[in-house]
């Protein structure tokens, strides 16, 4: 949620779907590095008030993306 110029509450929402490789390769008995790339698709933002009424609707280009990360597993 945000508040405009005029102090009006709106939200913004981000829709995107993601398709990529991921992999995970142990380092300890515990500690996992995981990376991954892939492409985003149906990607959107919507601005609307806090009723729910659509205030602007953008779409947005196709894209990429990476991460890497460390997972933990505490058990």
């Amino acid at each position: 949620n945000i508040r405009d110029g005029g102090g009006t509450s709106r939200s913004i929402d981000l829709t995107s779907y993601r398709i990529g490789f991921f992999a995970s390769h142990r380092l300890t008995s515990k500690l996992w590095l995981t990376a991954g790339i892939g492409t985003t698709l149906g990607n959107e933002i919507r601005l609307t008030q806090p009723d729910g009424d659509k205030l602007a609707k953008q779409d947005l280009e196709t894209g990429l993306f990476g991460e890497i990360g460390l997972r933990v597993t505490a058990w």
